[in-house]
């Protein structure tokens, strides 16, 4: 290769790194309830519900609590 297409080579690569881990960053930041992706959080409570461990409406006032604190992280 010549000179050139190594320098586009590497530019292109280096492109692609950084969508990648804008693309990435992005996602941890909308990860969550509207996201469809649930946290270890809201796994875990969803489990206990599902367990019958919890009422459905402590599942719920505690679903928002986990929602209220993952918005002010934002």
């Amino acid at each position: 290769m010549d000179m050139y297409t190594t320098v586009l080579v590497i530019v292109v690569a280096l492109a692609a790194i950084a969508v990648a881990f804008f693309a990435a960053k992005k996602a941890r930041k909308t990860k969550g309830v509207d996201s469809g992706v649930p946290t270890t959080e809201e796994a875990h409570l969803e489990d206990r519900f599902a367990r019958g461990e919890i009422t459905e409406s402590e599942y719920h006032r505690r679903l928002r609590e986990i929602e209220k604190r993952q918005n002010k992280n934002v």
